[in-house]
């Protein structure tokens, strides 16, 4: 499951914005102007340059943000536990589409040209040829 944390500093709008909040152990507020401490936005990590009073390795800070929660992506693709991608309407693909593993078609295949095979062609059931030339068959 991704967990996406929103978090800003620097906020323009008090009542809505994004803004998170450090706090004591003991649920004080810290300052933004208290200590020498800064948020990377992007990686989430709390730096501290200077020592801030009942914050130590016994005492950590509590922090505040807001988590998003719904799909990842934007429609017609969605993402499902960082393992499945769902693509709701047509894929149009400029260039090669290189395939790792298995292709897995749960309805018709058409192919408007070439079908070029490299290797072996394993057939389970049976096999329909219409319109076509076969030039030359060999036998195995």
């Amino acid at each position: 499951m991704i967990i996406i944390i929103i978090l800003r500093k620097y906020h323009f709008i008090i009542r809505g914005s994004y803004s998170y909040e450090l706090y004591k152990k003991d649920n004080s507020l810290i300052n933004y102007i208290e200590g020498d401490w800064i948020l990377d936005n992007e990686s989430g990590i709390l730096s501290f340059y200077d020592t801030i009073l009942g914050i130590d390795e016994n005492n950590p800070p509590k922090i505040t943000f807001y988590k998003y929660i719904g799909n990842k992506g934007l429609y017609p693709l969605t993402f499902n536990s960082n393992n499945l991608i769902n693509i709701k309407s047509n894929l149009t693909i400029d260039e090669n589409l290189n395939i790792k593993k298995n292709v897995i078609i749960d309805n018709n295949l058409y192919i408007k040209n070439n079908l070029n095979i490299n290797n072996d062609l394993i057939v389970d059931n049976n096999v329909n040829i219409k319109n076509s030339k076969i030039n030359e068959l060999s036998p195995q």
